[in-house]
Parts: structure tokens; C-alpha cells; sequence
């Protein structure tokens, strides 16, 4: 199985990747942080030099949750997750993918991971194509998300010879082939039982 390659010479990377393809780029170095980069990137690859330049430069941060700056948007807003600015926002959680991998979805992987010279097992194809989404809408019931400006619905209890989770529907998700993980089911539970004991009716 052919390998990728990665030499340098100088400041000069070059990669010659599994189909022969080669690529050529530079590296520059941060001013802020020292840390060596691509100068095809905008930005060092260190997080915490990044969020530290964007507070001094004086930009918004709303991370309802206090988890970790995970997107900043073109006016400087920082968010914990890309949707995490929309009204109804809750928290984010993890969906993933329970369908057949095709041999389609091992090429994207080889591609996307060109650093990985293993072949492509169901298991790491299904890790890779894992996502994150903002939690939208519950009533205990259903779940609506929204990822990358497209919404999905989800089951959150069993259906018929369905587990728990199953995506209900969404432009960019088949059904029974997205699933929401347990521990995102479990912490949307917990989320719809608390609204349903603050109902005033309820207390």
C-alpha cells in the first residue's frame, strides 16, 4: 500500500501523497507564540495564542456553558460551538454514524487523513465522520439540532427495533444511519427533565 511522505527542506514542505499527487508548502512562525505553521493557515495551530490575541484585540465571548472557545466568528465572536449565537441554543452534543461505510467513505477517509498508512477500518472510518451539534429543541420527546446552517430531528426514546437516539430525519442525515451517542441521549434526558420540573404545573 503506498504511504504518504513528507520531506523539508528549509521552510519548504513537500508532500507526496498515496496517489502520487504532490504538494508544496511553506512553513512561517508565529510572532506571538513561536510555534511553526503553514503559511497556507491564517493562524498558528495553538489554541490558547489565538483566543489570548482575540481577547486582546477585544472581541465578545458567549460560552453560556463555560466550555472552551470552539469557533469565532468574522466579527471576532467567540462561541463554543458554530451555532452556539443561536437564540434557542442549549449545548452541544455528539451524533454519530451507524450506517454500512462504503468503499466511497474509506476514499474520503484515506484522503482527509492522508498521515494514516493503516488501511481504513470500519471503526476509524466511523470515529472520523463523528459531529458535533448544537442542541436546538426538546420536549423529552424529539431533538432538534442544527449543524454546519442545517437542522436535524431525532427520537430520543426507543422506537420499534430502533435504539434509542435514531435521526428522525434532516437534509444532510439518513435515517438509520445517525444516531445521537448515549452520552448525549443521557444528557438531553436530564436537560428535558429539569425544564419539565420547572414547569410551574409540575413543581
Amino acid at each position: 500500500m503506498a504511504k504518504t511522505v513528507t520531506t523539508r527542506e528549509g521552510d519548504t514542505v513537500t508532500v507526496t501523497h498515496k496517489d502520487g499527487h504532490v504538494t508544496t508548502y511553506t512553513m512561517k512562525v508565529c510572532e506571538r507564540c513561536g510555534e511553526e505553521y503553514p503559511s497556507y493557515c491564517n493562524y498558528c495551530n495553538n489554541s490558547e495564542c489565538n483566543i489570548a490575541m482575540w481577547r486582546e484585540e477585544g472581541c465578545e465571548e458567549h460560552l453560556p456553558n463555560g466550555l472552551p472557545v470552539r469557533c469565532v466568528k468574522h466579527n471576532g465572536l467567540m462561541l463554543e460551538h458554530e451555532h452556539g449565537d443561536h437564540p434557542d441554543y442549549v449545548f452541544p452534543v455528539d451524533i454519530e454514524y451507524v450506517g454500512d461505510i462504503t468503499d466511497s467513505d474509506r476514499v474520503d477517509y484515506e484522503y482527509f487523513m492522508p498521515d494514516d498508512d493503516e488501511p481504513a477500518s470500519d471503526d476509524k472510518v466511523r470515529k472520523s465522520m463523528c459531529e458535533t451539534h448544537a442542541l436546538i429543541y426538546t420536549d423529552g420527546c424529539v431533538v432538534v439540532t442544527m449543524y454546519e446552517c442545517c437542522y436535524a430531528m431525532w427520537y430520543l426514546s426507543e422506537g420499534y427495533k430502533e435504539p434509542a437516539g435514531m435521526c428522525g430525519g434532516g437534509s444532510l442525515w439518513k435515517k438509520n444511519e445517525w444516531k445521537l451517542t448515549d452520552e448525549s441521549i443521557e444528557k438531553i434526558k436530564d436537560h428535558a427533565k429539569r425544564l419539565y420540573n420547572e414547569q410551574p404545573d409540575n413543581t
